[in-house]
């Protein structure tokens, strides 16, 4: 597959000064695009990660030249213009380990645009391994005739690793680290820089203080590694209802009325930690909307049946 040039739309040319403006004190991360340098920016969801990363693409495009923007995963990428996952980007193969290069072609396309890019941002980094990340690395020294880290180009690597690290199976917490960009012989070459303001849920700050102190191990706990939620986080069950009608009537009351609006459906959502509660939740919503259900069957298996063709002599 043969990578084609993607650049920024022209609207984000136009805004650059409104970014710039609006940047806060604790993203430094914006000075540094004008020297060789990877960058690891850490920071909690909200903290405007997003938001740097679209004033630091419209900045580039603004002088004309070519930024990449891609993540770790599809749906991380679809926030970030012209963006797209790292496998797609990089034609990285699907078991990267401590030898293998990436599919791009030193002379074709893909190659072409690593050495065009001024800067490349990879969204949520601490979600892929580092073996990924490291075989990136390999390939662009090659094709960039240059020894230096990532050719030394600058990289804007993003996420959080209080959230989803890289999924290894059937492994111990142990592995899983080991297995991470922190384990890398990268890590330790990369600026780091960290987002504390939590632009998101600045209207909330006990809600903020508490989400961090979460995230850093630092909430007092009850036993065994488990703590006490605020009681204005908690629902409870009332009369003889269960505890989850309860949690769907408190997240999605006056659904029936509610239904037909996409901002009312889209502004809320139950997360569960495993499929069975989330099928019982989702049966459980189902049955509130108004009209009558209908089971439509599915093929899900099939099986070939030999067949013999017997011809009549006429």
């Amino acid at each position: 597959m043969e990578c084609t040039t993607v650049t920024l739309s022209g609207d984000f040319a136009v805004h650059d000064g409104a970014f710039l403006e609006k940047l806060k004190d604790d993203q430094p991360a914006f000075g540094l695009c004008d020297v060789r340098v990877s960058i690891y920016r850490d920071g909690p969801g909200g903290t405007g990660k997003t938001f740097l990363y679209l004033t630091l693409l419209a900045n580039i495009k603004s002088r004309g030249m070519i930024a990449l923007a891609f993540a770790s995963s599809g749906v991380a990428a679809t926030i970030l213009p012209g963006g797209c996952t790292t496998h797609s980007r990089f034609e990285i193969p699907l078991q990267a380990n401590e030898t293998t290069i990436t599919n791009m072609c030193k002379q074709g396309g893909g190659g072409k645009l690593i050495r065009q890019a001024k800067l490349i941002i990879w969204d949520e980094a601490p979600m892929a391994k580092r073996h990924i990340i490291e075989t990136v690395d390999r390939s662009f020294r090659d094709i960039m005739d240059n020894n230096a880290p990532f050719s030394g180009k600058v990289m804007i690597f993003g996420g959080d690793f209080r959230q989803v690290l890289s999924v290894v199976p059937k492994s111990t917490r142990a592995k899983t680290v080991n297995a991470s960009l922190v384990r890398s012989y990268l890590c330790t070459l990369m600026e780091k820089i960290h987002l504390t303001s939590n632009m998101r849920a600045r209207a909330d700050s006990i809600f903020c203080e508490f989400l961090l102190r979460v995230e850093n191990i630092e909430e007092s706990t009850i036993r065994d590694n488990l703590i006490q939620l605020p009681q204005q986080m908690m629902v409870q069950a009332t009369g003889d209802s269960k505890l989850e009608e309860c949690l769907v009537r408190k997240v999605f009351p006056s659904l029936q009325q509610n239904y037909r609006s996409s901002k009312y459906i889209t502004e809320r959502a139950i997360l569960a930690n495993r499929n069975e509660y989330v099928d019982n939740l989702n049966e459980m919503l189902i049955t509130q909307f108004p009209g009558k259900q209908e089971h439509i069957s599915a093929l899900t298996r099939w099986k070939m049946i030999p067949t013999i063709s017997i011809k009549k002599n006429s």
